[in-house]
């Protein structure tokens, strides 16, 4: 499973993992799970779930590290097909840890629970593409973490959404039409 893990679609190839079932071998293939999401708190039926007395069944301190940068910044993009690629994965990838880190926060709130994350801040001026193994980068990585650890800013919350005010009437909606 661990090398399935390490297993990005198109940069490593998949893992294959043998499996029976039904009276039949097979070879199922496996890659990275953040594909499909980028971190487990609970089974996605039950994100949406929220208990009947507050503090049944609650998670506790839920604490995720994040192996990278989570927000969208600008960034120029080469015109070539695996630079856009590589972009739009990233993009995908960065979107999809900001809606769950935000998901599970609040399936931990509603739960009693609190959930903390650890990124690797945005103006960051390390490579966190996971492709550069050069142990210059890795110890920055490493400096970065120690760092914010000892500053005491390594764990984060994610922001609580805010409801947007009622729409009075004559005001313009919250949102563009």
């Amino acid at each position: 499973m661990l090398v399935a893990s390490a297993s990005i679609p198109g940069v490593f190839p998949p893992t294959l993992i043998e499996v029976e079932g039904q009276g039949r071998k097979l070879s199922e293939m496996h890659v990275d799970g953040g594909v499909i999401i980028p971190f487990f708190v609970a089974p996605e039926a039950l994100m949406l779930w929220t208990p009947r007395v507050k503090g049944d069944d609650r998670p506790g301190h839920v604490r995720v590290i994040v192996n990278g940068k989570i927000g969208g910044g600008f960034a120029f993009t080469r015109g070539g097909t695996l630079s856009i690629i590589s972009r739009a994965w990233e993009t995908m990838s960065q979107a999809l840890m900001r809606t769950h880190l935000a998901a599970s926060a609040a399936f931990s709130r509603r739960s009693g629970g609190q959930l903390q994350f650890a990124a690797i801040p945005d103006d960051a001026a390390v490579d966190t593409s996971g492709l550069d193994f050069t142990a210059d980068n890795r110890q920055a990585l490493f400096r970065l973490g120690y760092d914010s650890m000892v500053a005491g800013s390594a764990w984060r919350t994610p922001d609580i959404p805010v409801e947007p005010a009622a729409a009075t009437q004559g005001s313009s909606p919250p949102y563009p039409r």
